[in-house]
Formats: structure tokens, sequence, C-alpha cells
């Protein structure tokens, strides 16, 4: 079994990350696209699941100018964008490819802070609607909806948790 543990990962996690970034099905040839692509994040210091969601923005035709805040001051994301919009030529039409990237990237995800925050306040005070808020954003993820935009967001310096309520 564990032989083979490093081809298998490697195939699923190549599949696992070309499909976050909308590929349909990606080959060896496309994983300097994805790393390259994670050390953008990295370096600019971008919050992964913020990153990977605002992709859906980018796609549009071919030279069109968009913008998006997540990638401000991430100066290898420009001609990191060219590399992947030229990849994405393959992958057919753009609601498609959107929808791929939009199934693929959780907009909201249970984000240590949110769930401290969440049972703090209920077992303190006995309040469960922010556990409740947090269930109802988690519940569908994908999904952008009005009213859930901080559950969007990665925490601010003073909300990063160093040490979470179940010792994770």
């Amino acid at each position: 079994v564990l032989d083979g543990f490093d081809t298998a990962f490697a195939g699923y996690w190549l599949e696992a990350m070309g499909a976050k970034l909308g590929l349909t099905a990606p080959a060896e040839t496309d994983r300097p696209l994805i790393l390259d692509f994670l050390t953008v994040l990295h370096k600019a210091g971008i919050d992964f699941t913020s990153g990977f969601a605002a992709l859906e923005t980018f796609v549009a035709e071919k030279g069109s100018i968009v913008s998006h805040t997540v990638f401000e001051g991430a100066e290898d994301f420009e001609p990191w964008l060219e590399k992947w919009r030229n990849r994405l030529e393959a992958e057919g039409k753009s609601n498609a490819i959107r929808d791929r990237l939009r199934r693929a990237n959780p907009v909201y995800i249970p984000r240590n802070h949110l769930v401290e925050e969440a049972i703090r306040e209920a077992e303190h005070s006995g309040k469960f609607e922010p556990m409740e808020k947090l269930l109802q954003a988690v519940s569908k993820p994908f999904e952008r909806r009005e009213g859930f935009e901080r559950y969007a967001l990665p925490p601010q310096p003073d909300e990063v948790v160093h040490r979470t309520f179940c010792g994770t």
C-alpha cells in the first residue's frame, strides 16, 4: 500500500489543484502553473482560500483588464495570470470555467477565529447566534451571499488564533 502512495498522492493532488484553477483534465505539464500560483499567494501573504475564490473574476476575454483587491501588491500575479489565461483557452467557454472554479473553491470555510468566537459566545454568554450564522455560511460554502461577507475574510492580525479550542 505504501509503495504506491507517493504516485497516487501526486495524481490526486494534481487533479484537485488543477480543478481549483478551473482545469478539466490537468496534466503533469500544469504542475508548474499550480506551483507558481501557490508561490504568488505565499510571497504576497494572500489567504489561499480568498485567492482561489477570487480567480473566477479573472476569467475574461484575453487582453481584458480585471482587478481584485485580493491580489493588490502581488507583483508576480500579472505574469502568472497571463500564463493561466493562455492555459484556459483549451478549457472551453468562460461561463463553464467560472462554474468549475465556483464548484472547486469555497468562499466560506470554518476559519479558526470565527469558530473560536462562536464557541466563546455560546460557552460564556449562552448566545448561539454566532454559531448559527457560521453554520449558515459554511452550509453553502461555494455560494456568495449577502450578509456573510465577514465569513469570507481571513482573520485580522489581532484575530489570529494560535491555539484552538480543541487543541488542533
